[in-house]
């Protein structure tokens, strides 16, 4: 049985998605994918905190690569947080390894 799934990365400086088709047998073929600079590490290096106006630009982007997946029939969307390699989030706002959030 076919499978559908969309991953989001959501990294320091941009968000990746990759829609991905399972087939029967198969390790997936990459369907779509996109990218968008939402430049989180910005504020967060700058000042130590993601200001509101980058927090929202990521919510807007993160929607809208849920539903593009979701038009390409993604029967599930996988969304990961990853940290970028700054003495800032090293230290102090590095999230937890293997974080994700799904939606069915």
């Amino acid at each position: 049985m076919d499978k559908t799934i969309g991953f989001i990365d959501v990294g320091t400086n941009s968000v990746h998605m990759l829609v991905v088709r399972f087939y029967e047998g198969s390790l997936g073929t990459s369907v779509y994918s996109d990218k968008e600079s939402v430049r989180i590490g910005q504020s967060l290096y700058s000042r130590g905190v993601i200001d509101e106006e980058t927090i929202d630009k990521a919510r807007i982007v993160i929607s809208k690569f849920a539903e593009v997946a979701k038009g390409f029939g993604a029967e599930q969307v996988v969304a990961m947080a990853t940290a970028g390699r700054h003495p800032t989030v090293r230290t102090s706002c590095r999230p937890s390894r293997g974080a994700a959030w799904t939606s069915a």
